[in-house]
């Protein structure tokens, strides 16, 4: 593929596919494949250093349940 000059558009491919099944574009947040998260939501983690899904599930508990403000 590479001598070919095709692993850009497989690689694309590939990206697009993962956008379809998640329901998210490239440069939307990751946290946004959790259920209930908004855009808001995500942004509100970011801010505080939780970039994607392993961070989120990393972080201490205490200030997970601050961060999401769910009953």
């Amino acid at each position: 593929m590479s001598s070919n000059c095709w692993l850009k558009p497989a690689i694309l491919a590939i990206q697009l596919c993962q956008m379809i099944i998640q329901a998210v574009w490239i440069d939307s947040p990751p946290l946004l494949q959790l259920p209930h998260f908004t855009e808001q939501l995500a942004l509100r983690f970011q801010e505080n250093g939780v970039q994607d899904i392993a961070d989120f599930m990393n972080m201490e508990e205490d200030l997970r349940n601050q961060l999401l403000q769910m009953d």
